[in-house]
């Protein structure tokens, strides 16, 4: 969600043939700039690949002067914008490439230091740089002014920032930029307003594609972004398309003319990729899981650490005695005692399931064991972990409770019926805080049929890894330092959810799926009409908001359904694709599965977000592929 519009690129030039001049005649300058450690919001992952690919290429064109800043905060953008312009006082070329997030506002486009906050629109101003700024100090370049911007992601402000002045528009990326001058071009990563890929390279799309094409010795600017324009679309599957205009002449302008053959910079994985695999791998087991990281890393330290890995498991194989162990079986069951608590035992499978309440009061009554989870249920009972069995599924009851297996989500019963979903008439001016007024309308009633189960709390960590640790799931999610265990789940992105599900359905034989848009809305009001299932207000004793970290599951009360956690904690991933409004959209609580499906609708808000964000109503979107801090999800089933 880099907001930026991912490649914009403004030409000037002075002369209508830029390679008429030999470039040993020019002085060419160049600064490189890349904002990934944002201290406030996810970091980039891309970005440093990025700026350094592109210093590399202005090395490789022989640029006289390429400086380089990575994780600039306020002052030291402006620092680097002075040092700049003071470099290209007496150029011939100049050229600014930056990578990180960027905004737009009223018709003025900012780009965002790694310290920002943004808490309101109107801190823009103070906390970020105008992109006229850095425009301004190239003004003094002779022949060319050449600006790159790779920075082309949903704006995770957005989704918190409060607006103080409803007049005023906020952009999800760089607005559109017209070319103001002759001799001038502009181009776009992507079409105005639309969002750019990561990919699943070391680098963007456009990245990549710039690196293979720019310096093509003789090919005009306007042809050789005409092949990365070809080139992205083909790697994004058409889903994002550059777009250029331009105001220059009949000459041919290049980075390098006819003459000159440079080799394009390498792209190479970035450190921390490597050692981010190494570390999801280096205490397996799995020989195939090491040598798919020894070969995609051979020749740097952690290919090594794969091979001697492997070579160790070879040598325990050989070594184990040709006998078969055995250990004793047992079974995982739900004890739920008088006084309303609930434990997950183990007993052992010689005990029977008519004998296990003996067994428990016998051997562990008093003493629950380790990690035993207390819950409020009914009376006295005994139910292993196991799939639900058809004649249990019959007798559910709303607000009921269940676990098909001992690493199951616990799910919560959700009753039929029928409410408004989207906009309250009276919370129009609400929603203009956030800008997200036409997002929730047209309220329509929606009637959902059947019950379904929902999630009681959102998956946690503990719940994806034993998915990881089964085979189910193949990404490791960072827990940010914040721990793992019953914390939500973070840094997945939709066809993660999509995948754990799959796993669920699978483990347990039974419809696990995630929530369409309308159950999660019903689910989340709990019957209430009012902004959260709470009333009107919220407060920090009723969800986790305007924090800056995650906190364990259930940690706040249940709404009226008996989920917890649907106002903030992490925002969730949900079946739908993106539609910018309601019109259309099913009135029987399925899925609405046509419109944008690049990408997801996320509810509920999260722990950075602001009040506004957290109303039952409001929706938001990412890319079906992004990983955020901020994302995670929780599971229906259909009974």
């Amino acid at each position: 969600m880099r907001s930026i519009v991912r490649l914009f690129l403004v030409v000037c030039c002075a002369i209508p043939a830029f390679i008429a001049c030999p470039a040993d005649a020019e002085k060419r300058v160049a600064l490189v700039i890349g904002n990934t450690s944002y201290e406030h919001i996810a970091h980039l992952p891309n970005v440093p690949n990025d700026a350094t690919a592109m210093a590399a290429l202005f090395k490789a064109a022989k640029f006289d002067s390429v400086e380089i800043g990575h994780n600039l905060g306020v002052a030291g953008l402006r620092k680097a914008l002075r040092d700049f312009a003071i470099r290209t006082a007496d150029a011939d070329v100049a050229v600014l490439f930056y990578a990180g997030h960027g905004i737009e506002l009223g018709q003025v486009n900012y780009l965002i230091p790694v310290d920002a906050r943004l808490v309101t629109d109107f801190d823009i101003e103070d906390e970020t740089v105008p992109l006229d700024r850095f425009l301004l100090a190239m003004e003094p370049a002779k022949r060319l002014r050449l600006v790159l911007l790779d920075a082309c992601r949903e704006n995770p402000f957005l989704k918190s920032m409060k607006r103080t002045v409803a007049a005023r528009s906020v952009g999800r990326g760089l607005g559109r930029i017209e070319p103001s001058a002759a001799s001038t071009l502009i181009a776009f990563a992507t079409k105005p307003n639309a969002i750019a890929e990561d990919g699943k390279g070391p680098n963007s799309p456009f990245t990549a594609a710039l690196v293979k094409h720019l310096l093509t010795p003789g090919l005009d600017l306007r042809i050789a972004l005409g092949n990365v324009r070809d080139e992205v679309m083909a790697s994004t599957g058409k889903r994002q398309e550059p777009y250029v205009t331009s105001s220059l002449g009949g000459g041919t302008v290049s980075i390098l003319a006819g003459s000159q053959a440079v080799a394009p910079p390498t792209v190479v994985p970035r450190p921390s990729e490597a050692a981010d695999a190494w570390a999801a791998v280096k205490d397996t087991t799995s020989i195939a899981q090491l040598e798919v990281i020894a070969g995609r890393y051979k020749g740097t330290v952690y290919g090594d650490l794969a091979q001697a890995r492997i070579a160790e498991l070879r040598k325990q194989q050989a070594a184990l005695p040709l006998t078969a162990t055995t250990s004793p079986k047992t079974s995982s069951y739900e004890i739920a005692t008088p006084d309303g608590k609930r434990y997950e035992v183990t007993a052992p499978d010689h005990i029977a399931m008519a004998e296990v309440g003996d067994w428990f009061t016998r051997e562990v009554a008093g003493a629950p064991p380790k990690g035993a989870e207390l819950v409020a249920v009914g009376t006295f009972k005994v139910r292993a972990v196991m799939p639900l069995a058809a004649d249990e599924e019959r007798v559910l009851r709303p607000k009921d409770s269940f676990k098909e297996c001992a690493e199951c989500p616990e799910m919560v019963v959700v009753p039929a019926g029928e409410f408004m979903m989207g906009l309250k008439d009276g919370d129009q001016l609400f929603f203009m805080e956030l800008n997200h007024g036409n997002h929730v309308k047209p309220a329509h009633r929606v009637t959902l049929q059947h019950p379904f189960a929902a999630g009681k709390y959102e998956v946690t960590f503990a719940e994806w890894d034993a998915c990881v640790a089964a085979g189910g799931c193949k990404h490791r999610p960072a827990d940010e330092g914040w721990g793992r265990g019953r914390r939500p789940v973070i840094n997945v992105s939709w066809h993660d959810a999509k995948e754990y599900v799959a796993w669920l359905a699978h483990k347990t034989g039974k419809s696990y799926r995630l929530l369409s848009e309308a159950e999660w809305e019903y689910a989340a009001r709990a019957g209430s009409t009012t902004r959260y299932a709470f009333g009107d207000t919220i407060s920090k004793t009723q969800a986790q908001f305007s924090a800056d970290r995650t906190v364990d599951v259930g940690s706040f009360p249940a709404n009226g359904f008996g989920l917890h956690d649907t106002h903030g904690n992490v925002w969730e991933w949900l079946e739908d694709c993106w539609n910018e409004t309601y019109s259309g959209a099913p009135a029987d609580g399925s899925a609405w599965v046509i419109g944008s499906c690049d990408r997801h609708v996320l509810r509920g808000g999260s722990w950075n977000s602001g009040p506004p964000v957290l109303h039952s109503a409001d929706r938001f979107w990412d890319l079906s592929s992004s990983r955020y801090s901020y994302d995670g999800f929780r599971v229906a089933r259909t009974l």
